[in-house]
Order: structure tokens, then sequence, then C-alpha cells
């Protein structure tokens, strides 16, 4: 097994779920919530895809317990997005990885607010995962 890879059970991948949805259900009180002022107004949608991005993340790994009895762990999200590929229907999970992975560095570390397209994206995104995972749970 690759160092990169990290065997896991259902109930690790019940509990990454459990992860995505905290992550999933952060994002879309961010998202509703009109008494955000300031600063936390002007990035309000970095915040939003980050929580996205997490919800991908964990959901990710859910997955690949349920299905392969292994995650991704480490830094390198290329690995996790490889892994993805293995499960059925595992393509279009891959993208929808990949696409919030591309976010991360800008949503996370960037200086400037991301538009609402961004959110929209990686809203669409993270569900996909999520429900993926949702159907996939063990």
């Amino acid at each position: 097994m690759s160092p990169d890879l990290s065997p896991c059970t259902n109930e690790f991948g019940r509990d990454r779920l459990a992860s995505a949805e905290s992550y999933i259900e952060a994002a879309e009180v961010i998202a509703e919530s009109e008494d955000v002022h300031g600063a936390a107004a002007r990035f309000k949608n970095n915040t939003i895809i980050t929580n996205c991005i997490h919800a991908g993340i964990a959901a990710s790994d859910a997955i690949c317990c349920f299905e392969l009895k292994v995650h991704s762990k480490g830094d390198d999200h290329r690995q996790a997005t490889a892994q993805l590929k293995k499960v059925k229907d595992g393509a279009p999970l891959s993208k929808a990885l990949g696409d919030l992975l591309s976010l991360k560095t800008k949503a996370g570390y960037g200086a400037k607010p991301l538009p609402d397209t961004d959110v929209k994206r990686a809203s669409r995104a993270a569900i996909k995962l999520v429900q993926a995972a949702r159907e996939r749970r063990a």
C-alpha cells in the first residue's frame, strides 16, 4: 500500500461523511446569513467556498472508505482525485473534487474576495460529493 494511503473502515467513512455534512451545513448557514458586516461580509464567499472544499475532501474520504477501504492522506490532494477515479462512476466525482481543490488556495489564502460564480461552482461540486457519499454509506 502506498504511504499516501491509509486503510479505513466503514465507521471511519461514516465519521468523514458526518464531517462533510457539517461543513455543507455551515456553508449554507453562512450563505443565508444577512448578519455579516465589514471584512466578514467582504470575504463571505471565500468562507462559504472554504467550507465547501472541506466538505468535498471529507466526502471523498468517505466514498473511498466505503468502496475501496482506503483513503488518501497527506498534503497532495492529487492522490485523492486519483483514488476517486477508482470508484464506481468515479470520473465525475474526481472532477468535482478537482474543481474544489482548484479554488482552495484562492479561497483560503487569497487576498481578494471570490465571485458568486465560484460559490455556485464550489457548492455544486461539494453537494455532488456529499450526495455520492450518502448513497454509498455502509
